[in-house]
């Protein structure tokens, strides 16, 4: 029985290369090295949002003439529209470590081997970590390009409807007396 297991033990070191030993060029054995990694990879991702929003001002305003005994009251007003566009980068970075291991010839080229495959994998669950910050992060942003914008469009068309009321009140003015002469 104990030469049964001597001879299975044999057969087993036989198949498996000697234990792990491996002869080298000049024929003395030599084991495989192993090595772990696991480095810190670091990804920004970024995505350009844009906005436009339009307003739209309107600014009521009267002139009242009186004349031969009659008042005439004209009512009008000064509308401006206006389009406003604004743009953001909506960004996010995203740090991961990814434990990898892995074998070579010499110490040296499987650390190498190691850190390779750990920088990628560590690469990759960063970058995912990040898009995926960049996704959640996007419809904030784009809400408040959009806020932005409409405060730019609101205050450009609110700066053209009052530089119209000058001209809004002569041609009102000028509808006015015609009535006002005319009654």
């Amino acid at each position: 029985m104990l030469a049964l297991a001597a001879l299975f033990g044999l057969a087993v070191l036989a198949l498996r290369g000697g234990g792990g030993e491996e002869e080298g060029d000049d024929g003395t054995p030599q084991r495989a090295a192993r090595a772990c990694a696991a480095p810190r990879m670091r990804f920004t991702a970024e995505r350009p949002v844009r906005a436009t929003e339009q307003a739209t001002v309107r600014i009521p305003v009267e002139e009242t003439v009186e004349g031969q005994g009659a008042r005439v009251t004209a009512r009008g007003a000064s509308e401006s529209t206006a389009q406003a566009t604004a743009d953001a980068v909506v960004r996010a970075s995203a740090s991961a470590a990814r434990r990898a291991c892995a074998r070579g010839a010499t110490a040296e080229e499987a650390e190498q081997r190691a850190a390779r495959i750990a920088e990628r994998r560590g690469h990759a669950a960063a970058r995912r970590a990040a898009l995926r910050s960049v996704r959640r992060r996007t419809p904030a942003a784009l809400e408040q390009l959009r806020d932005r914008a409409r405060t730019q469009a609101r205050e450009r068309a609110t700066e053209r409807a009052r530089a119209g009321v000058p001209g809004v009140r002569r041609q009102l003015r000028e509808r006015a007396e015609l009535e006002a002469g005319s009654g």
